[in-house]
């Protein structure tokens, strides 16, 4: 009977076992997330004017990949990155998997040796340095400079005609002040992986690109469900303050994009550890994707969707307020 008697401010929303007050102050909290947001990002970009740019793999950059059993007791990984550089050779060489058992990823991307840095080269030389019983070829890899820049440009034209769908169907679903809220998150989770890259050294290739693109369909799913109760709420008490509105979809929401999110989260951690060598960077950006979409859909989305409504309406007063004076 009490219970009955609270008004919907009053009331809480059980998230698992938790309880969570019926309205958490989100849009408050919005230039506190802008900072932090804002610092990941800026660490990015002075990266990224240090080091002139992106890492590429080779799929954008073009070279050779060479994946090899070494079968001596005297090699390690240092030793085989001298034996190319005493070559005149720039490679970056890897272990996969147990450093024991002496898997190696050999990556070449120096095109200016286009004639040395084939796998036939590249294992003549290991033969030569380690014998030719020892050497167990795995499997190799080359790809052309012009097929590398096909495959890049392809590719970010993708996440590009991908941003623009979102927008235009977030924009037909709610309006276009909330497309404009759902593809600044987008953007803001394509900065903080990028960031992360940088941050990594990780070479961006078609994997990474693949996890952009994965991301991007993740984050919008869980921003659209955050978009979903805003709109019923706002039906339900349309007089009711916006920013009290948003603060209180957001705290409903939350339960449902807690759990999608931990649960996506252990997938995408199972894949980092025991995705191996193609798909471990992946997994990585995922678990960073993951994070940074279910944070840009509380902190991102809807504070930019608010602000850009508040900046309407005060301009909508504004005019009124003008017309009047002139009448």
């Amino acid at each position: 009977m009490e219970n009955q008697n609270k008004s919907p401010q009053e009331k809480t929303a059980k998230v698992r076992g938790f309880k969570l007050a019926n309205r958490v102050h989100f849009i408050k909290m919005r230039w506190l997330a802008s900072l932090i947001s804002g610092a990941v990002i800026l660490t990015g970009v002075v990266l990224f004017i240090a080091r002139g740019g992106f890492k590429l793999g080779i799929d954008f950059q073009g070279g050779t990949r060479v994946e090899v059993n070494i079968h001596s007791d005297n090699v390690n990984i240092e030793q085989i990155r001298e034996l190319f550089i005493g070559n005149n050779i720039d490679s970056s060489v890897n272990t996969v998997g147990d450093p024991l058992k002496q898997h190696y990823l050999i990556t070449v991307t120096d095109l200016s040796k286009k004639m040395e840095i084939n796998p036939t080269n590249i294992t003549q030389k290991l033969i030569a340095h380690y014998g030719v019983s020892n050497i167990e070829l795995l499997g190799s890899e080359e790809i052309g400079p012009k097929v590398a820049e096909n495959t890049g440009s392809r590719l970010f034209s993708l996440l590009l005609f991908v941003s623009l769908l979102i927008l235009l169907y977030v924009a037909l679903r709610f309006d276009f002040l909330y497309g404009a809220g759902a593809v600044l998150a987008l953007f803001h989770d394509l900065l903080i992986m990028g960031s992360f890259a940088l941050v990594m050294d990780m070479p961006i290739d078609s994997t990474i690109i693949a996890a952009f693109l994965t991301i991007l369909g993740y984050s919008i799913n869980d921003t659209i469900v955050v978009f979903d109760r805003i709109r019923e709420n706002h039906k339900i008490n349309p007089d009711e303050e916006y920013e009290m509105v948003m603060d209180r979809s957001i705290t409903q929401s939350m339960s449902r994009t807690l759990i999608t999110s931990l649960t996506t989260l252990f997938v995408a951690i199972s894949i980092a550890v025991w995705g191996g060598r193609v798909l471990s960077n992946f997994g990585i950006m995922l678990v960073v994707g993951i994070v940074s979409g279910t944070y840009s859909s509380v902190f991102v989305a809807s504070p930019v969707t608010f602000m850009l409504r508040k900046l309407i309406v005060k301009k909508q007063g504004s005019d009124k307020k003008a017309k009047k004076s002139e009448a």
